[in-house]
């Protein structure tokens, strides 16, 4: 059973894509722990980054026994967005939720995608 996240992109007028991550599906309007960041120079430390700071990171690292999911997994998915989003200035907003995230990758069930 894949931990559900949400991790989306709202366009800036003046500083550009805004990275969100955080906790997904039923949860995200119920717990706001969400982490932001700029797409501009988003490194791999910085995507893992907004992951560990987010209370959702004690259930993606396991916990009570359950199994730890694959954090490098979603990293990869956020440097996916932030490059998506700054090759197409044309999106203004995404979010993929939920997110599942499994002890091995990790896979979205849902994309809204707003284009103006």
């Amino acid at each position: 059973k894949g931990k559900e996240v949400i991790i989306g992109m709202t366009r800036d007028v003046q500083f550009g894509p805004m990275l969100a991550f955080g906790l997904g599906g039923i949860y995200v309007n119920l717990i706001k722990d969400v982490a932001f960041r700029l797409a501009r120079g988003l490194s791999r430390n910085e995507a893992r980054a907004m992951i560990t700071e987010t209370k959702a990171f004690t259930l993606l690292r396991g916990y009570r026994g359950e199994e730890p999911a694959d954090i490098d997994a979603l990293a990869n998915i956020i440097l996916r967005v932030a490059r998506l989003v700054l090759d197409f200035p044309v999106i203004t907003e995404m979010d993929i939720n939920p997110v599942f995230a499994y002890k091995d990758g990790a896979s979205a069930l849902d994309v809204k995608i707003t284009i103006t």
